[in-house]
């Protein structure tokens, strides 16, 4: 009745659900009936004689038991039909939950002060969340176009958004090149002019004319670029004129190809990153090469100290280097004087060491090497012969140089308490890190 009365007249509030299904269930309470019989204490081997020959009396108990399981299992089966009902509702009362909360939720943010954020705010904020570690990347400026009209109309106006940019032309993107073209192009065009860091270019010998095509209208924009390979930097080795930092991840030393990209180095470069084999001819690619002398970052690998010693020599604007180098077994005596570098402030080492070697390489380092200006020293490395820290020839090394080192961090177990303290009697302010 209650329903009928709901139907004929809308303004009636129905009850709820809860109290309909508590209405339901109580009126069909399953009451378990007593199923006793006078044979039931009887089982099959022991039946008396009197139970014999009871076939009918036992029949009929049969058919009842029957007809009462059979509406047993349709009450279930009413009963499934019923829940499968009340889950699909349930299903559907989560989406209208989850609908309710997205329109308030919107409703809300209208009346928040992050709405009525001015867009140079907001701007910076995005600017913010995209230096912050988040861990998203560069897919960052693509998700803060989708949270809402006004966020996407302010991210697309944030030219600084979408500076940076990783090109990579997968087989799948050759296939699709049109369509992936324009997604590039539509991301580097955002950035109206400023500066460009391609953090990554990867394309096969095939797709260079493609990656050309792309880039050649933001040429002058690019100041910073990583390579995987150094073919790839052959392609735009002319063509980078605002080019201030390179970073080759894998520098192949057998290539005489390779050593005549890095030779023709944009004079512009200021930052200097080859990360591959110590074994690179950097005598070939350094020679006649100008753009040392402008470089104010290096990180290198290379086969010996001398090696290195001889770059220094020509970046003498280098500010701020760190180097690997391998052990080697021949040994050129040191210049009669140590070679002066005035700008260098920051050196890390990464060196290994051979018993075979006459002189390790930091030693050699120390010998041919003052640097007046350095404050952070770094000093790793360990053979597994045992400690190779070459006391003596560091102690020469910080009177020689007379430097204001500020920090000096070594590797495990190379120094004793008595060395440290000698380093610290030459510089009493000298912090040292690790070398226990």
């Amino acid at each position: 009745m209650r329903a009928i009365e709901v139907k004929a007249n809308p303004e009636v509030k129905p009850p709820p659900i809860s109290e309909i299904i508590d209405n339901i269930l109580a009126s069909s309470q399953a009451i378990i009936p007593d199923l006793e019989t006078p044979y039931s204490r009887f089982s099959n081997n022991n039946l008396s004689e009197s139970a014999i020959g009871q076939d009918q009396s036992i029949c009929a108990i049969i058919t009842d038991r029957q007809q009462q399981l059979d509406a047993v299992l349709h009450d279930i089966s009413d009963l499934d039909i019923v829940i499968d009902k009340i889950k699909n509702l349930r299903h559907r009362l989560v989406e209208k939950r989850g609908k309710v909360k997205q329109s308030m939720n919107l409703h809300k943010g209208l009346i928040s002060a992050l709405w009525r954020l001015p867009a140079e705010i907001l701007s910076q904020i995005f600017v913010h969340c995209l230096s912050a570690e988040t861990g998203l990347g560069i897919l960052l400026p693509l998700l803060l176009t989708r949270i809402c009209r006004r966020w996407r109309e302010v991210a697309v106006d944030t030219p600084s958004l979408w500076c940076n940019l990783s090109v990579n032309i997968s087989r799948k993107q050759s296939t699709q090149w049109p369509q992936a073209a324009f997604c590039y192009d539509s991301w580097l065009r955002r950035s109206q002019g400023l500066p460009l860091s391609l953090t990554r270019v990867r394309y096969d010998n095939d797709d260079k004319t493609k990656v050309q095509s792309l880039l050649q209208p933001y040429m002058k924009q690019i100041t910073s670029i990583v390579f995987p390979t150094t073919k790839a930097y052959q392609l735009f080795a002319l063509d980078l004129p605002t080019l201030q930092e390179l970073i080759i991840e894998n520098l192949s030393h057998d290539s005489a190809a390779d050593a005549q990209s890095i030779s023709r180095l944009p004079c512009n470069l200021r930052s200097l990153r080859l990360q591959g084999p110590p074994g690179f001819d950097f005598q070939q690619s350094c020679a006649s090469n100008p753009v040392w002398v402008h470089l104010t970052n290096l990180e290198i690998c290379v086969n010996k100290a001398e090696t290195f010693l001889h770059l220094l020599q020509l970046g003498i604007n280098i500010s701020s280097a760190m180097v690997s180098m391998l052990p080697s077994e021949i040994y050129f005596l040191p210049e009669s004087k140590p070679f002066t570098h005035t700008k260098l402030q920051f050196l890390s080492i990464l060196s290994s060491h051979s018993p075979f070697e006459e002189k390790n390489s930091i030693a050699r380092l120390f010998n041919g090497l003052s640097l007046p200006n350095l404050r952070m020293l770094h000093c790793n490395g360990y053979d597994g012969y045992g400690i190779w820290w070459p006391h003596n020839d560091f102690k020469a090394f910080l009177a020689q140089s007379n430097c204001p080192l500020e920090r000096l961090t070594l590797g495990p177990e190379v120094t004793t308490d008595e060395q440290r303290a000698e380093y610290i009697t030459i510089i009493p302010s000298l912090e040292i890190v690790g070398g226990r």
